[in-house]
């Protein structure tokens, strides 16, 4: 993947694509967005070129960037700690600060391929930003995050056309927490509106980047629910309501979810389809589909499919029909893991294949065949070789548990 394709990645939920349009422009009168550009892009170009393992300068686009090195990225970055602390002061309304820190955040995640660890410094940093804005305009944060899930009269095509920078990278922000959450498996900490709010649906539309974003506040919403974090007033609740609350929402959650199931909006149909079929070498499924818009909604269904399934509060742990009831969520978690997987293959591209990732990690307990086990190692190392993301330690941690050794690592070409 070159850098272009890399820039992509940031506007999977925008029409306009502005991350890849607009914000280089703006770059050029912003010191601070110029240089997050930098350290994101000197990270991601520094890591693929060492996985290809070629010697000499790092090229790119056919240039020689002999300039470039490991260390361009913490040069770059200190300039812009240095542009943060001077803005500090006005951090909840300056878009060109909510976007840098989206790309510093990205260089973050990846640049735990040299520390080691994922420090998420700048996920604090996006809590203050929209715990800011919530203070002064507690209308106006429900609207960046849930674009205008409220207004159910709204024109979708309306509202995605007159998207603002501003939302495109709240949207952004959105992402890189629900990763984190995902990862850490640890309380989802940006500000939400209520489940309630969050599957207001508007299903006759068939605008892609309506669905998408809409999908991703849902899912966003299943995990404040299962990793047990509340921000409303279910945190004053006593223990039997918040019981009766977390049943009540994980239903209306789970409601959406069959809707879809039974309906889902026609612009989400794959080009093409071919089931998986382990005895032919096609561990998962073949699912073509139009845009990375259309795959990334498809996956975070069954991440929430997946999720919603497993801390199922009203699931019989026990008594008759219970290991039943559990071969069954064996069977359905590892079905959706393999279309998540199926999906990002099928459609390859950084944020299709790190959402692979995130299923595979959330899911690896599920896989006992020898040779999903085998195809597994094979996208995780392909997803690290090609687009940087850091999965050595997931790499490390199934072997161990599936007892695969070095040889089990046929990477495709």
């Amino acid at each position: 993947m070159d850098a272009h394709e890399w820039s992509l990645q940031f506007d999977v939920t925008d029409s306009l694509h502005q991350y890849q349009n607009v914000v280089p422009v703006r770059a050029l009168d912003s010191p601070l967005l110029l240089n997050a550009i930098c350290t994101a892009s000197s990270r991601f170009l520094t890591i693929v070129w060492g996985n290809t393992k070629r010697a000499g300068p790092i090229q790119y686009n056919g240039i020689t960037l002999p300039d470039l090195d490991a260390e361009s990225a913490l040069h770059y970055h200190n300039v812009c700690i240095s542009y943060l602390m001077q803005a500090e002061t006005n951090i909840a309304h300056n878009t060109d600060i909510l976007i840098a820190i989206t790309l510093l955040r990205y260089y973050e995640q990846v640049d735990a391929h040299a520390i080691g660890v994922d420090m998420q410094n700048y996920l604090h940093v996006v809590k203050v930003f929209f715990e800011t804005r919530l203070k002064g305009e507690p209308a106006g944060l429900v609207g960046l995050l849930t674009m205008g899930l409220k207004d159910v009269h709204e024109s979708a095509t309306a509202c995605f056309n007159s998207r603002s920078l501003s939302q495109s990278a709240c949207l952004m922000a959105l992402r890189q927490e629900v990763w984190s959450a995902l990862i850490y498996g640890r309380p989802f900490e940006i500000p939400l509106s209520t489940v309630h709010d969050c599957i207001i649906f508007d299903w006759t539309s068939k605008d892609q980047f309506y669905w998408v974003s809409r999908v991703f506040v849902w899912l966003a919403c299943i995990l404040r629910l299962s990793y047990g974090t509340y921000q409303d007033e279910d945190d004053m609740a006593d223990a039997p309501t918040k019981a009766s609350s977390v049943s009540q929402r994980w239903r209306i959650l789970k409601s959406f979810l069959d809707r879809w199931d039974q309906n889902p909006p026609s612009c989400f149909r794959p080009l093409w389809h071919e089931a998986r079929d382990v005895s032919r070498g096609r561990i998962f499924p073949y699912m073509l589909m139009a845009t990375s818009c259309q795959v990334h909604t498809l996956q975070n269904i069954e991440l929430g499919r997946i999720m919603l399934t497993v801390y199922d509060p009203i699931r019989k742990r026990l008594g008759q029909g219970a290991a039943s009831r559990e071969r069954e969520t064996a069977d359905l978690v590892r079905e959706s893991t393999w279309r998540v997987c199926g999906l990002g293959l099928s459609n390859s591209s950084q944020v299709s294949m790190v959402t692979a990732c995130l299923a595979i990690a959330l899911c690896s307990d599920f896989i006992d065949g020898r040779e999903e086990q085998v195809a597994i190692l094979d996208l995780l190392t392909k997803t690290e070789r090609d687009h940087a993301w850091p999965v050595e330690q997931t790499i490390g941690q199934l072997r161990k548990t599936w007892h695969l050794g070095d040889a089990a690592n046929i990477v495709s070409e």
